[in-house]
C-alpha cells in the first residue's frame, strides 16, 4: 500500500498532502470527540479562520456567533463582519459579569502548515475600551446580533476587578477566569443592578494580503 495513503489506523495519515487544504488536529474540548478523542479536519485557508472561543460569565449565559449557537469553541469563521452575542442571566452585578478572549494563532495551527497559508493573528478580548456593550432590556428580534445594528444607545461596559466568588464551591470557574487573565482579557461588569443583560461585540476578520 503507498505510504502517502489516508489511512485512519496508520501514522502515514499525516503524511497526507494538499496544494489548497490545510489539516487540523482538534483536541475534545474543541469539538465533540469524545473524552480524550481527536479529530482531524481539512480546512480551506481562503475560506476563513480557526477562532478559538474562551468565556467566563458571572451567570448563565447563552453565547452566539452572528446570531447562531457554535457547534465548536474553535469554528471557521469566514473573512467578513461578525458579531459575538451573549446573554447573561442569574448574576451578582456587583461582580464581573463578563472575561472573554478570541484567539488565532498561524503558528501550529495545522499540520504541515506552510507560509502560503498566511493570515496574520487575530486575538482580542473584554475590555473597558467601548466596544463591549450591553442592554439591561431585552432587544426584539435578532438583529442586534448582527453586523449593522446601530449599539449606539447601549452602554459600554466598565472595567470590574475579578477576584474568586467566596461562595463558589468548585475552582472550575477560577480556572477560567485565570486563563482569560493570563490572555489578556480585562473584567467586565455592568452598572446599576440589572438581572439580565445582552451583551454584543462586533469584530471583522481580514482576508491574507
Amino acid at each position: 500500500m503507498p505510504s502517502d495513503d489516508l489511512n485512519l489506523n496508520s501514522l502515514s495519515r499525516y503524511s497526507k498532502k494538499s496544494s489548497r487544504y490545510v489539516l487540523e488536529a482538534q483536541s475534545h474540548c474543541e469539538v465533540p470527540a469524545g473524552c480524550g478523542g481527536v479529530v482531524l479536519r481539512w480546512r480551506d485557508p481562503k475560506k476563513g479562520i480557526p477562532l478559538t472561543f474562551r468565556i467566563y460569565a458571572g451567570g448563565a449565559y447563552k453565547f452566539l456567533l452572528d446570531a447562531r449557537p457554535l457547534s465548536s469553541t474553535r469554528p471557521i469563521v469566514p473573512f467578513g463582519e461578525h458579531v459575538i452575542s451573549i446573554v447573561i442571566s442569574e448574576f451578582d452585578p456587583s461582580r464581573v459579569v463578563l472575561l472573554f478572549a478570541a484567539k488565532y494563532e498561524e503558528k501550529g495551527a495545522g499540520i504541515g502548515y506552510s507560509e502560503r497559508d498566511t493570515a496574520g493573528a487575530l486575538h482580542f478580548a473584554s475590555a473597558s475600551e467601548g466596544s463591549w456593550k450591553y442592554s439591561s432590556v431585552e432587544p426584539q428580534g435578532n438583529s442586534w446580533q448582527l453586523a449593522g445594528f446601530d449599539d449606539s444607545a447601549w452602554t459600554a461596559m466598565p472595567a470590574r476587578e475579578w477576584a474568586p466568588d467566596p461562595d463558589q464551591k468548585t475552582d472550575v470557574q477560577s480556572y477560567r477566569a485565570e486563563e482569560l487573565l493570563r490572555m489578556g482579557a480585562q473584567g467586565l461588569g455592568v452598572v446599576g443592578s440589572p438581572t439580565n443583560v445582552w451583551i454584543r461585540r462586533a469584530f471583522s476578520v481580514r482576508p491574507p494580503a
